[in-house]
């Protein structure tokens, strides 16, 4: 039963947090949901990290004029009478399109017109779906001014799901519908990059369909690699304005003159050559060559600034390879080669190094170090990554710090070594098999887990039995876990669902050594920094490889690991993480679910505890009718349970009533919600006469939501007794134990207050409201994170009562001063 007690502790005090009296600009004073959060409604707001510009990756100065000038004079014809439009820059790999989209981003950002952007990535998580495209975009467009920030605050504290929701619904309510209550007179300007490395199909139905609602002083500027999915829909738009950048033209091959006698100073002055190196014939050779590719400039130059031999490699590059007429990616394949083939392919030591170090770099999830490579493959002990990687300096950023992520210099060279060097002969070697190296790093991840996650292991411990007592999630510095560590916590899940086939016994043996003893470790540790992720891949993925059953699947479907799956969720809670509370709140239903289907007697009464968390948690992200749903099944088993043990499952089913209850009136049915806390009110005065220390707690919780369910309806005078009765159980409660009650205290005096005004009691309502504002200062004092939301809420409603007896000046003093805090509270 303690599992269910500590169910029934976490629900009831959050129960009760939900609810707080506001007041309309009118001076009616409202009962309204509202959940007391240490952070602000933005926060919610997934965002992700690195997707803005850059200003170190813009065009060289004097370069892309023409094509900039057309841009810009585009962003200045906006008129917010029309429709917003999009710029679509699209062109081969390596044509230069993300330098322009920097520089459009940098230019927006210096003249006050950039709204927000977004570069797409396809080796980084974040930045290679369309995931957070949105949500990213929505936090940059809240510096258009406080309007829009306080519309997208109202719709998250109105509807919390919206963070999570689908692209189509994160635009219309945290972009679209802002934009439409906040006119701004000059351009906005929003600026997406790489738009082929992260669509998807309902992102183009957005920019096709969706984004002529904007208003017209919108500027969306957008570059893509010419794919078939994004020519259809975008094409024949006629609010999109098509551009491609012609590389043989006139201004196209002045850009690349520039950009070229740049670079090659650059390495003259590195390398110590000659002043007029490479002189003037080679030069102007080297631009022919070049065919108008900025990529293909950018990573010869690369390869000159580190080969041993300069002159000679530019002399091989430009007389020795005919690529005249021949396509951008044969043309840069041929460059790849060229660089891939300096390396020592008869030693096959190296050749055995290439493929596990690059096939660790093409299959990674996110980019490594060499540090973490070299952690990553320990078994090697012999591995020397620097001399492997080292010749590929061109082609590889990151390599001269042993604790930089190692980035592959363009997307373009992935592709080289991943698809098309599999299907020409002379290529072959350099081939890396994805999928392969996926695998590999499944088992290699799989071994640091089991070696390098202990007890010790910094941010673990915390979902243990003997860490019952504490609250929350521990923070430490994130460097005190390798980055290796912190890779394989990361991603080990998205390289095992990947592989197809039969399954080595390496696998299977750390895969069954890390559920059998480190699954718990990593929960906590993944939980410290990083989102909460669910098992029911892998589950998937074992009952597909193993149809017949197997006995892996036995930890990640044992009642232990539901029973750490709440607890964390109540954790999560507590730290206000509450989409992953969802997330693994719901995991540890579906599982008690299976457990229960076989075993009911022995596992009812956790899953009905569970349901209970899980309604709860769909109440704070919005999602109300499901919550109604869950609660309705929650007390369905309640009822069943005690039935048979009335004295063990009557408190559960008092508090599942209560939520029920306010489920119930969150959809506005109000008289059922009043029945139903009635109910509760009823177990709850049985219950306390027999054990009041245990339950005058979850009494006084239940008067304080049944008082609001009759002020509801417009029972004033019953509502008044009501809410009476429970300030005096709270002031007997905080007296004894004051710093868990006196949070609870301040609410029910904030209601008490309401009920008094709402019939006439105005002197006594300005006393009962000036005692809540005084405890709630004391709280803020030592918490003002927590509580400083509250007091301006108490402080609004000080200001009303006040102003009821005609204390005007006075009501002027503390709405300045709820005005002051919440102005801090919204620049926080």
């Amino acid at each position: 039963m303690d599992f269910l007690q500590n169910s029934l502790a976490g629900r009831s005090s959050y129960v009760d947090a939900r609810y707080a009296t506001v007041n309309s600009a009118t001076g009616d004073q409202l009962i309204v949901n509202t959940t007391v959060n240490p952070k602000s409604s933005l926060d919610a707001l997934p965002y992700a990290e690195g997707a803005s510009w850059n200003p170190n990756l813009v065009c060289l100065r004097d370069t892309r004029k023409a094509l900039l000038d057309d841009i810009i004079k585009w962003i200045y014809l906006a008129e917010e009478s029309g429709g917003a439009e999009i710029f679509w820059l699209s062109d081969v790999a390596g044509a230069g399109k993300s330098a322009i989209a920097h520089t459009v981003a940098q230019y927006c950002d210096n003249h006050g017109l950039l709204g927000s952007s977004f570069f797409f990535d396809r080796n980084i998580p974040d930045r290679r779906t369309p995931q957070k495209l949105f949500t990213t975009i929505s936090r940059g467009l809240v510096r258009l001014g406080n309007k829009f920030a306080d519309h997208i605050s109202a719709v998250l504290d109105d509807d919390r799901s919206v963070a999570s929701a689908c692209q189509t619904r994160q635009f219309e309510k945290l972009i679209l519908e802002p934009s439409a209550h906040d006119r701004i007179g000059r351009p906005v300007v929003i600026v997406i990059d790489g738009l082929d490395e992260g669509y998807d199909l309902e992102t183009l139905e957005i920019l096709r369909v969706r984004v002529p609602e904007l208003p017209g002083n919108f500027r969306i500027f957008v570059t893509s690699r010419p794919l078939d999915d994004i020519v259809t829909d975008l094409s024949d738009a006629s609010h999109v304005h098509q551009r491609s950048i012609d590389i043989h033209s006139d201004s196209n091959q002045r850009d690349i003159d520039l950009y070229i006698r740049n670079r090659l100073d650059y390495i003259s002055s590195r390398r110590r050559l000659a002043v007029e190196w490479p002189g003037e014939a080679r030069t102007n050779d080297l631009i022919n060559k070049s065919e108008g590719m900025f990529v293909w400039v950018s990573i010869v130059s690369e390869y000159l600034r580190t080969a041993a031999h300069p002159d000679r490699k530019l002399s091989t590059l430009l007389y020795q390879r005919n690529l005249s007429g021949v396509s951008a990616d044969a043309k840069m394949d041929a460059l790849y080669s060229e660089v891939l083939s300096t390396c020592d392919w008869d030693d096959e030591d190296f050749v055995h190094d290439y493929h596990l170090l690059m096939g660790a770099i093409m299959a990674a999830k996110t980019p490594l170090s060499s540090r973490a490579l070299k952690s990553l493959h320990r078994t090697n002990a012999e591995l020397d990554v620097d001399g492997v990687l080292r010749p590929l300096s061109s082609l590889l950023t990151g390599l001269f710090d042993q604790d930089q992520p190692i980035h592959i210099l363009h997307l373009s060279f992935r592709d080289f070594i991943t698809r098309r060097a599999q299907s020409a002969l002379i290529h072959q070697r350099y081939y890396i098999s994805e999928k392969e190296h996926s695998q590999r790093l499944a088992i290699l991840c799989l071994h640091v887990l089991n070696e390098d996650l202990t007890s010790h292991t910094p941010g673990t411990g915390y979902l243990s039995v003997s860490a019952s007592n504490t609250k929350g999630i521990p923070s430490f510095v994130h460097s005190r876990v390798s980055e290796a560590v912190w890779y394989a916590c990361r991603f080990w899940m998205e390289h095992i669902i990947e592989i197809e086939g039969d399954t080595s016994d390496t696998l299977l043996g750390s895969l069954h050594k890390f559920l059998a003893e480190r699954l718990t470790l990593w929960i906590e540790l993944l939980s410290t920094q990083y989102p909460y992720q669910s098992l029911s891949g892998v589950r998937a993925w074992l009952q597909k490889t193993f149809p017949t059953g197997s006995e892996l699947l036995t930890t990640i479907f044992a009642n232990s690991h539901s029973q750490t799956l709440v607890n964390l969720s109540d954790r999560f809670v507590y730290m206000n993480r509450l989409e992953h509370a969802l997330e693994a709140i719901r995991d540890a239903v579906d599982l008690l679910r299976r457990l229960a289907a076989d075993h009911p007697d022995t596992f009812n009464p956790a899953l009905a505890g569970s349901l209970n968390r899980l309604s709860d948690s769909l109440s704070n992200l919005g999602h109300r009718e499901r919550a109604l749903e869950v609660i309705q099944q929650a007390v369905n088993l309640y009822r069943q349970l005690a039935e048979d043990r009335p004295d063990a499952f009557n408190p559960n089913l008092a508090t599942s009533l209560n939520n029920f209850s306010l489920c119930l009136s969150d959809l506005g049915h109000r008289e059922c919600a009043l029945e139903l806390i009635q109910e509760a009110v009823d177990l709850y005065r049985q219950l306390a006469a027999d054990r009041p220390d245990t339950f005058n707690p979850n009494l006084a919780i239940t008067l304080n939501n049944f008082s609001l369910r009759l002020s509801d309806l417009g029972h004033r005078e019953r509502a008044l007794e009501v809410i009476r009765e429970s300030v005096d159980l709270r002031r007997q409660l905080a007296e004894h134990r004051p710093d868990v009650f006196k949070p609870d205290l301040a609410m029910s005096l904030n209601n008490f207050s309401h009920c008094l005004s709402d019939l006439g009691h105005r002197e006594r309502a300005l006393e009962v409201i000036q005692e809540a504002v005084d405890l709630r200062r004391q709280l803020a004092a030592d918490r003002p994170d927590a509580f400083n939301p509250v007091l301006a809420m108490s402080l609004d409603n000080f200001s009303l009562r006040l102003s009821d007896l005609g204390h005007r000046e006075r009501a002027l003093e503390v709405i300045q001063e709820a005005v002051d805090l919440r102005r801090q509270l919204a620049a926080d």
